[in-house]
């Protein structure tokens, strides 16, 4: 059950890709930079994408189809459905996005393992230093903690499997860069992910034109690549 877990949450995470972002203090912000604004999301708003992960390709769509409290915070809901079925078992998953961060608070997913149904959900604090992550501009760097729980219910047992990790990340805004891909040419901003080594983790690139969507992103730890193919917005 625990390697079933490790193996699917970084698929989830990835479903839910619109951009990890931060909170913290406030600081100074150069007035030409508006275009790196923290984005406002709507129902309805959707995005496909296309992820390579070890030699084989899932369309990811993903739709804001709600907005609710969940632990207290304002966040956006979003839907996501994979085509194919994840290990031919994850057909998609929900999460939820603090509006004043967008990170993800919640996520969940059901699916049959060994044909017994499984239900596993993944909350998620932080805790920021120093500077908020928006509005983007070049130079710009945050660091955050990130504790995440994992817990899975077996076949609607009231036994559950519960895991938690916390894991320090630096994400610095690089570059803005041009970005070609199935859905277009994009002007983005480059974010990169480090760990507390200082070792890369994921980079991807994020432009206004999509809400702040990652129009591309490489993951430098497993060499998954995802790419922007399609997009809606209300």
């Amino acid at each position: 059950m625990r390697k079933l877990a490790i193996w699917l949450t970084p698929m989830l995470v990835v479903a839910l890709s619109v951009v990890a972002a931060g909170c913290g203090g406030e600081e100074a912000t150069p007035a030409a930079e508006t275009e790196g604004a923290l984005p406002i999301l709507h129902i309805g708003d959707k995005w496909v994408s296309r992820v390579t992960s070890e030699g084989l390709e899932y369309t990811i769509t993903e739709e804001v189809t709600g907005e609710a409290m969940v632990s207290g915070m304002d966040c956006y809901v979003m839907d996501a459905s994979f085509d194919p079925p994840v290990g031919g078992r994850l057909h998609g998953a929900q999460g939820s996005l603090e509006k004043a961060t967008m990170f993800p608070i919640r996520m969940e997913m059901s699916l049959e393992y060994m044909d017994v149904p499984v239900a596993m959900t993944s909350t998620h604090s932080y805790q920021f230093t120093g500077a908020l992550l928006y509005p983007l501009y070049v130079g710009k760097e945050v660091e955050v903690t990130q504790t995440t729980t994992t817990t899975s219910a077996l076949g609607g047992e009231p036994e559950t499997e519960t895991d938690t990790d916390t894991e320090a990340y630096t994400y610095k805004v690089e570059a803005i860069e041009d970005v070609t891909v199935r859905a277009g040419t994009f002007r983005c901003f480059k974010v990169v992910q480090y760990d507390d080594q200082g070792t890369a983790l994921a980079t991807w690139w994020e432009s206004p034109d999509t809400r702040q969507h990652t129009v591309k992103k490489i993951s430098h730890v497993d060499g998954d690549i995802t790419e922007l193919v399609s997009y809606s917005l209300r």
